[in-house]
């Protein structure tokens, strides 16, 4: 279990106690009623089995991108919010009068963080809503999907082995380019196929990867592709 600095977990208080004393009005329409950290079923699970209350805490607060509540701006609303992001729920969590709520999801809703510059926008992909970490904005926009997976506790299967603790794992990033703000694709992993997303384009765009030797796993290279596709 990995161990957070206390001035990380003193700056994560001061965000929850801010965001529970914020003015909420404006943000009411976007707001829904979440769970409990607790209360999740996950965490129910593992009280059940036996897990103390700080050993839960410590697991559940590894599911966000950050413990602290970052200021934000959410959509055209010119009040400061506080949000973080749950990686393995893909919500953006909002605490008040000590319960958490979830960001309504819209599409095209954007959230600007303000310490980090991150902005993050909701797109649907396969008939669902999600947040994705927009890298490149322009006429087409390179997008992250950051996630996060629960792996089980596990008994050791043998005398030699050791137990495997509960335990949230990250898991690795997905590359996708939005076409005109509505067509989500996802970014081939073989150099040979990635020209092939972009439509009419496509000649040029192979010519263009093969003369800079891009990679599309490298996500700097494809910061450079979107942005050369943009000026076409």
């Amino acid at each position: 279990m990995r161990h957070y600095p206390i001035l990380i977990l003193t700056f994560a208080f001061t965000f929850q106690i801010t965001a529970q004393n914020i003015r909420t009005t404006a943000f009411e329409s976007i707001l829904n009623r979440g769970a409990v950290l607790n209360l999740s079923p996950i965490g129910r699970d593992l009280e059940k089995k036996g897990m103390d209350e700080e050993s839960r805490r410590k697991l559940l607060e590894k599911q966000y991108l950050t413990i602290a509540y970052s200021p934000c701006y959410v959509d055209g609303f010119k009040t400061l919010a506080y949000l973080r992001y749950n990686l393995y729920d893909d919500q953006m969590e909002f605490v008040k009068n000590e319960n958490i709520y979830y960001l309504k999801k819209e599409k095209g809703r954007k959230i600007q963080f303000t310490i980090s510059r991150s902005v993050y926008k909701i797109y649907e992909l396969d008939g669902d809503l999600g947040y994705f970490l927009v890298q490149v904005d322009g006429k087409s926009s390179l997008l992250v999907k950051q996630s996060s997976r629960f792996l089980e506790p596990r008994k050791a299967t043998t005398s030699y082995g050791v137990d495997k603790p509960a335990d949230f794992k990250r898991s690795k990033d997905v590359y996708y380019i939005v076409f005109n703000d509505e067509s989500v694709v996802k970014v081939p992993m073989k150099k040979k196929e990635l020209h092939i997303i972009f439509g009419t384009k496509k000649t040029m765009i192979k010519e263009y990867v093969k003369k800079n030797k891009l990679n599309p796993k490298n996500l700097k290279d494809l910061e450079k592709l979107v942005v050369y596709y943009n000026t076409l």
